[in-house]
């Protein structure tokens, strides 16, 4: 099977060359990986939600995910590759590298900045936050990546 390798930074992405797979191999990676319109400030990284349907073309737009705005939540993946300023790659499921720091057995959270973090973001007084736990450690630099699309509120 001939594969195409996308690298960005310290993220790994395994994407068949063309659509022309057989359907088992495409079934398994249909779900964990899609091919969405972003904005050019997104960046990878970013926990993205679904902002849009599909468009004609079959793709998704997707915006920042923002825990203090719960219309931006859940988000249901992360930009892990952009092939242009506005199209992206986004993993929504299964083993995500990260450049580190993590640890293992720990959860994941989605901070105020769209990235990840080991504590749930905190509310200001009179503030409600959106809690997604977003995926737990295997190892200092993987993440098993399992956003629960059941986020909790938070009040300050």
């Amino acid at each position: 099977m001939v594969r195409t390798r996308i690298r960005h930074r310290d993220v790994r992405l395994q994407l068949p060359e063309n659509p022309a797979i057989d359907s088992d191999e495409r079934d398994l990676l249909r779900g964990r990986y899609f091919e969405a319109t972003c904005s050019g400030t997104d960046v990878v990284g970013d926990f993205v939600h679904i902002s849009s349907g599909l468009s004609g073309a079959g793709i998704y737009t997707v915006a920042k995910s923002d825990p203090r705005t719960k219309s931006t939540m859940p988000a249901v993946g992360v930009i892990v590759s952009k092939s242009s300023t506005v199209r992206c790659f986004v993993q929504a499921l299964g083993e995500l590298t990260t450049s580190g720091g993590m640890t293992p057995g720990d959860r994941y959270w989605i901070a105020l900045d769209s990235q990840l973090d080991n504590v749930p973001p905190t509310p200001l007084p009179a503030e409600l936050v959106v809690a997604q736990v977003v995926g737990v450690a295997l190892s200092d630099s993987k993440l098993l990546l399992r956003p629960d699309l059941a986020p909790v509120i938070l009040r300050g």
